[in-house]
């Protein structure tokens, strides 16, 4: 479940999982794993795609349906969107 705690920590280290995985700080391991962030990555790449008119309805439509069940809440959601350039 991607929440606001793990979208913070993806912020805080501006999307580089190198520098997340050297940093290792305890805290931040034990609440967020590397699936956590390959998710978070993928999101906005499946978002990019969308808001560049470069995906299709259905494709859409699949992605926030799993966005919906993969996410917190909205709040988590809007936070992701906020991460695509």
């Amino acid at each position: 479940m991607i929440t606001s705690e793990k979208i913070n920590i993806y912020r805080k280290y501006k999307g580089n999982i190198d520098g997340w995985a050297r940093r290792n700080k305890r805290s931040e391991h034990l609440l967020m794993q590397d699936e956590d962030w390959y998710t978070i990555d993928n999101f906005i790449q499946d978002l990019q795609l969308i808001k560049s008119n470069l995906a299709s309805a259905y494709y859409k439509e699949q992605t926030y349906a799993r966005l919906k069940e993969q996410c917190e809440d909205e709040h988590v959601i809007k936070a992701i969107e906020k991460l695509v350039k």
